[in-house]
Order: C-alpha cells, then structure tokens, then sequence
C-alpha cells in the first residue's frame, strides 16, 4: 500500500515514568524498555485524526475518529543501529470501519465509548471499551511549562527524546508477525499541559503496583504526517 497522508487534529500525550523491569515484562523480541535518566517511559497517546488520505484511493474514512493507544517507548537494534519507537499493548477507538482493522491501521483496534469535552485550552476525555478491559479518564490543560517534577526538564528535553520514535508496532499476528507502522511528521508543534486526573485501567493491570507513575503531558495540533505499515517476521525478529 503506498504512504498514506493524514493530519492529526489533536493529540495528548500523558506521559508515565515506570520501572525498568516492569516495563520490559509485556515486550517481545527484539524489543527492550527505552530509557531517560534510568526510567522508561509508558505513554496515553489521545488522538483525534483528519480522515486519512492514501494517495492512489480516495478517503474512505469521513468523520474524525477518536484513538487512544497504551503504548511503552521501547529501542531495538538493527544493521548495527539503535532503532527508537513504540510498543503499543492496546488500541481503542470509536471507529467501527473494517478499515480500520485491516491495512491501513496495523494491529487490532477495539471499541469503546468516547466523551470528549472541549474548552478553550482544557481537555476532558473518558473512554470506556466495549469489552470492558479498557476505561480512561484525563483531564488535562494546555500550560506554558512543564511541572517542576517531570521527568522532562523543558518540552525541547521531551521533543529530543519523543520525536525520534517514528516506529509504532503491535502485537503478533498468529504467524508470528508483528505488524507496524512508520510515520513521518511534517513538523512537531508540541506544547505543555498540566493534568488534573489521569487514570488508565490497562496500565494498572500491566504493571505492578509502585512500577508506574503518571509524570507530565504534553499537546500537539494540526500535525501533518505519512505513514506506511511495515511487518517484522519471525526470522526478522530472531535476526535483530
């Protein structure tokens, strides 16, 4: 499938900080836990798209779907390189489009219930899966800095370390694949947010109790991004 073009209307990122170990646990080969200054990093990536564009179809998606993805930064290596992205344990949306299971989106997607309130510069958004294994809550607010506890010192130490990850991947398939995707941004227009709440009911049963903590978010909009889907095999994984 050629790259696909698509803008993010909005994105929150509610940044967690978690034990090294505990946050390896869920991975698989080749992936191991990324780190900043001796923890990794666990995300809620929030994410309101634009329909999606693949350059030689028409869009197929028409309305603004709501995405939210548990994910943990994670590196790899291959020919010799450190690769950075993400490993992502559980994706929910309000889409119900078959398209968004197969190939444009990697990986399964699970439905839930979204409400998403919207105020000047404060954000509210439950979501409450279909299958009652995922339920969300965040409240959060644009800011001009971060709090003086993250783990990130400024935005620019959190954009050094986030921008990077360009490689998302999901779980296996049953023939042992795990199937991603690579995206590049057009530009990165981050910017601080204070939270008010932020629970996730999928990360407190990923991790055990005291291995994870919620640390800052931040807030991007309007990005203009490709994509393409990417495959790593059994024998991929076994080589890296």
């Amino acid at each position: 499938m050629p790259p696909t073009s698509a803008t993010i209307d909005r994105q929150i990122l509610v940044i967690y900080r978690a034990q090294e170990s505990a946050a390896n646990a869920p991975l698989p080969a080749p992936f191991r836990a990324r780190l900043f200054k001796d923890h990794a990093i666990a995300a809620l990536s929030l994410v309101r798209l634009k329909p999606p564009k693949p350059r030689l179809m028409p869009s197929l998606i028409t309305t603004q779907p709501e995405h939210i993805a548990h994910q943990i930064a994670v590196q790899w290596t291959h020919n010799g390189d450190t690769r950075a992205g993400w490993y992502v344990l559980r994706r929910d949306t309000t889409a119900r489009s078959v398209v968004l299971g197969g190939s444009i989106f990697p990986g399964k997607l699970n439905h839930g219930r979204f409400h998403v309130h919207e105020q000047d510069a404060r954000f509210r958004i439950t979501c409450d899966s279909d299958d009652d294994q995922s339920h969300v809550r965040v409240d959060a607010f644009a800011a001009d800095f971060l709090p003086k506890e993250a783990i990130f010192a400024t935005v620019e130490e959190a954009t050094t370390f986030l921008q990077p990850a360009t490689s998302t991947y999901t779980s296996a398939t049953p023939k042992g694949e795990l199937e991603g995707m690579e995206i590049v941004p057009k530009s990165w227009p981050i910017r601080a947010m204070a939270l008010w709440e932020a629970t996730s009911s999928v990360f407190e049963h990923a991790f055990a109790i005291d291995s994870l903590a919620v640390d800052c978010a931040m807030l991007l909009r309007n990005v203009e991004y490709e994509w393409t889907t990417t495959t790593l095999n059994e024998s991929q994984r076994a080589a890296l």
